[in-house]
């Protein structure tokens, strides 16, 4: 039967399946018939797996990913929603990594460093895996990463190892800046890798220890043409052999410095690492530093014009701490010398001045960097020294200068209206992550602009909280997904948007489906004045939410009582992690936290394995249950699929893709059996009506269609869809430990025309080859047959001529 959505052309359907993620698109299409497999290609080759629930992701490693595994380019793992996605997946596949024969991307996010572990052991089976991305914060130990990468046991050209910001890192002093105590810093000894260079590796973003590594990493990294490294100068007696430098073939370097030691770099360390990447096209350049030569003109194009001559593009930002002598520093005079013609006209860079409350931000325009900390928005007055209102960026600025700004943090802001602030908001229409603190408005007028965040997905909204400001952003950000805020400023929020009935801010919060609240509680909280109801409006209000996020560091007790009340209040939630709860739950709870949650919670209709729990003293994760669908919502989403009266069969959720069948017709049957009751007599005549040639033809038993010549299809592509061996076979190569170097792909046309005899016979092309002489098995070939058979050189396969015409190709 044709549904109305297989009635939409494929560029409708693809626009539907952007709103949805990943896995429903894959659970909902896969394998439902061939013209869906084909459209979903991209789904097919890039699989992402991030936000994926506990039971869905068992659900693809059983169903799914073992034939999707052949055609998968780029796979990405996620630990945040799914409790431990990366030990189930190497539990389902650890003896079966080989079957993803085209894996050429693995993006691990939010990786631990036993589960990393497990996955180094395994990737030399991933033949064609050329781009290995790391983002996680809990690398306490990277030695043993660093040994497998500077190694020959593996193919990786790109490699990125970055800290994940997630909502687990928040504090609950600061939820704009998170702490983050394991950040992997790697510290490379020269003296243990020197003579063992990676010569794989040609992209590569890291973290190291110290700023006078880099020139160890460029040494053991010949070929490397694109390095990004964030690091730090914690000494500024520390100093490097000069000795070991060499020019380097690096043609794209990004450097950026962290905040942490920004008064140890000077302008000479810089120039000093400089001068040995001669060839270098493209630099990016993002510091924290206390040396005013960073900001020198004449310096820097001193510099760039003596050493770096191969220089095409220049991206800087350079964040002075002088807040000592701020008011020495004349901030309109400080862009002049930027204004000459080497800057203007020959290079075409551009740059841009903001003033901090502790120093200058000076960068170039357009901004290249992804992040863009705009610290405190205050102006000083330099006659007189006073604090005046600053704009966040002129008005004259235009749009394109920032579009490459992802994530957007705002300290403190004082402008005289709502209206004027989002009016300079909206100029990073590409922005993902707003981070705001404080805000002082005299006027809390609305916007009445036309311009809407429409990338934008999450809001940090702490410090001076202000209801008027977060009104407006909801409004022209209407695809936001996460709010990060403190508890007592959103129930305020959400009894104001109650008692005023804003509707268009309800159909908000209520249509939002991927919605991640983060609720941070304050520190008065316990027993006594915490009152359960008040968090049962705000679930109320945001009925879709499926992600909660706690930091409970504040609180004293809750005697067991408030998981319960949120497992049971919470409609569509799938996952709830907290932190701080050392304090918060039982004994009981800490022996055996499954158990707790199967006595205590709605919960305890479910068998342990459909749900995952994580506890280690101060973590608690909670994942993978599932609510029970409601009957009207169930019959409403009917309504949509069947435009006409119908019967469905009734079904557990297990049988969802069980077709409609009648017990004792299938029973005898044996086979699948897709029945519809007739509801409408027109509709049955019209289903089996065939047109006056075809009911000929099926009337008198004559065929509809005859060919009496073979067509075959030759791949030409390098990168075409490869065969698998069978499972069996697979198996059997496992058990015998002949799986390392085995091939497990089925030889097509182009592999059989270079095995061929070295006969005359067949100096042919390889179309005439496919067209004349057919393929048999060796094993099957009738010594006593006068048919001329012969053999090719490595694969067991034989050649005979065609008794029929020419194969058409």
């Amino acid at each position: 039967m044709t549904t109305e959505i297989q009635v939409l052309p494929d560029e409708i359907f693809l626009t539907i399946c952007r709103y949805m993620s990943s896995t429903d698109v894959l659970k909902s299409f896969y394998n439902l018939n061939t013209r869906y497999n084909c459209t979903l290609t991209e789904y097919r080759q890039n699989v992402d797996l991030s936000k994926t629930s506990y039971n869905d992701f068992i659900y693809l490693c059983c169903n799914i990913l073992p034939s999707l595994a052949s055609q998968i380019i780029s796979l990405r793992l996620d630990n945040q929603y799914a409790g431990s996605q990366l030990k189930l997946f190497d539990g389902y596949f650890r003896s079966k990594y080989q079957i993803f024969v085209k894996l050429k991307s693995l993006k691990l996010v939010n990786c631990s460093t036993d589960e990393l572990k497990l996955f180094i052991g395994k990737m030399k089976k991933l033949k064609s895996l050329i781009e290995l991305d790391i983002i996680s914060n809990d690398l306490y130990e990277t030695e043993f990463l660093t040994n497998f990468l500077f190694s020959k046991q593996h193919h990786i050209e790109k490699l990125s190892i970055k800290p994940h910001f997630s909502s687990q890192t928040y504090s609950s002093m600061n939820f704009i800046y998170p702490t983050n105590t394991n950040l992997h810093w790697f510290d490379i000894n020269y003296f243990y890798l020197w003579s063992c260079p990676c010569v794989t590796l040609t992209n590569l973003t890291i973290s190291l220890k110290s700023f006078f590594n880099i020139h160890v990493l460029l040494d053991i990294l010949p070929n490397i043409k694109y390095l990004k490294v964030c690091t730090v100068c914690k000494s500024a007696d520390e100093k490097c052999d000069k000795s070991l430098f060499s020019n380097s073939l690096l043609t794209t370097f990004c450097l950026k410095l962290s905040a942490d030691y920004p008064l140890l770099f000077e302008m000479d360390n810089l120039e000093e690492l400089l001068s040995y990447l001669p060839m270098v096209m493209s630099l990016s350049l993002d510091l924290f530093v206390k040396d005013d030569s960073f900001i020198d003109s004449e310096r820097w194009q001193s510099f760039l014009s003596s050493k770096l001559k191969h220089l095409t593009t220049f991206n800087l930002s350079v964040h002075l701490n002088c807040i000592q002598n701020i008011n020495s520093i004349h901030f309109n005079r400080l862009l002049e010398p930027y204004s000459i013609n080497y800057w203007v006209k020959e290079k075409k860079w551009f740059f841009c001045c903001r003033r901090y409350y502790y120093g200058f931000h000076l960068f170039t325009i357009p901004y290249a960097f992804k992040k863009l900390d705009m610290g405190r928005q205050r102006n000083w007055d330099e006659n007189t020294g006073e604090k005046q209102n600053c704009p966040l960026f002129t008005t004259n600025s235009t749009s394109e200068c920032y579009s490459k700004v992802h994530d957007l943090i705002i300290d403190e802001c004082t402008t005289s209206s709502i209206s004027s602030f989002l009016s300079l908001i909206v100029q990073f229409y590409n922005v993902r992550y707003l981070g705001l603190c404080d805000g002082d408005f005299n006027t809390l007028d609305a916007y009445t602009g036309n311009m809407k965040l429409l990338k934008l997905t999450k809001i940090s909204y702490t410090g001076c909280y202000n209801k008027s400001l977060l009104k407006e952003l909801l409004n022209i950000s209407p695809n936001i997904r996460e709010l990060v805020m403190g508890f007592d400023d959103f129930k305020e929020f959400i009894d104001d948007v109650t008692s005023n009935n804003d509707k268009h801010i309800i159909r908000l919060l209520e249509c939002i489906q991927t919605l991640e609240l983060y609720l941070i509680f304050p520190c008065y909280i316990d027993d006594s004045n915490f009152d359960k109801f008040d968090l049962k409006e705000v679930l109320d209000m945001l009925p879709n939410v499926k992600y909660l996020f706690f930091d409970m560091c504040g609180v004293e007790t809750h005697k067991g009582n408030l998981l319960p009340f949120i497992i049971t209040e919470a409609k569509q939630l799938i996952c709830i992690k907290c932190l701080n709860v050392e304090k918060t739950i039982s004994k009981r709870f800490k022996r055996d936290p499954k158990l707790w949650l199967m006595d205590y919670t709605s919960l305890r209709n479910k068998q342990e394995s459909q749900f995952h729990v994580d506890y280690d003293e101060k973590h608690l994760s909670i994942c993978g249950w599932k609510k029970k669908i409601e009957h009207e919502h169930y019959a409403k989403a009917l309504e949509i699929v069947f435009i006409t009266g119908t019967v469905i069969l009734k079904r557990a959720s297990s049988e969802r893709w069980v077709d409609n069948y009648n017990e004792k017709c299938v029973r005898n049957w044996q086979a699948n059996l897709d029945v519809q009751y007739v509801m409408n007599a027109y509709a049955c005549e019209k289903y089996g009506e065939v047109c006056v040639q075809e009911a000929i033809y099926r009337v008198s038993s004559r065929r509809l269609k005859e060919s009496r010549r073979k067509v075959e299809f030759i791949p030409t592509d390098r990168d075409c869809f490869r065969l698998a061996k069978p499972m069996s076979y697979l198996k059997k190569l496992v058990e015998e430990g002949k799986d390392e170097n085995a091939d497990i792909i089925c030889s097509n046309f182009v592999d059989k025309y270079f095995d061929i005899p070295d006969d005359p016979v067949f100096d042919i092309c390889l179309a005439d080859f496919v067209s004349k002489y057919r393929i048999i098995n060796k094993k099957s070939v009738n010594p006593k047959s006068r048919m001329k058979t012969w053999f090719l050189k490595a694969l067991d396969f034989g050649i005979r001529a065609r008794i029929e015409k020419p194969a058409v190709i």
